[in-house]
């Protein structure tokens, strides 16, 4: 066990690692409804790619957070 006062540091980190992850899934979601968007009545293809892509990317949206909290318990319990 790791003694000593907590760096604010870790906490920085940790939120940052989520901001980027966000980023990374908003992009996705982007992506998504660009798909969706320009999907016709033709081709379900794009459709259908982009509603996989906006459920995966709220499916990541939804690890990162509990990753993030998984982390700030654990930073919290070094205390």
């Amino acid at each position: 066990i790791i003694s000593g006062p907590l760096e604010p540091k870790l906490y920085f980190a940790n939120e940052r690692t989520l901001l980027h992850w966000l980023h990374t899934c908003l992009t996705l979601a982007s992506i998504g409804m660009v798909l969706t968007s320009a999907s016709t009545s033709t081709s379900p293809v794009m459709l259908i790619a982009g509603i996989a892509l906006s459920i995966v990317s709220v499916g990541l949206m939804w690890y990162a957070y509990r990753i993030f909290l998984w982390r700030m318990e654990k930073i919290g319990s070094r205390a």
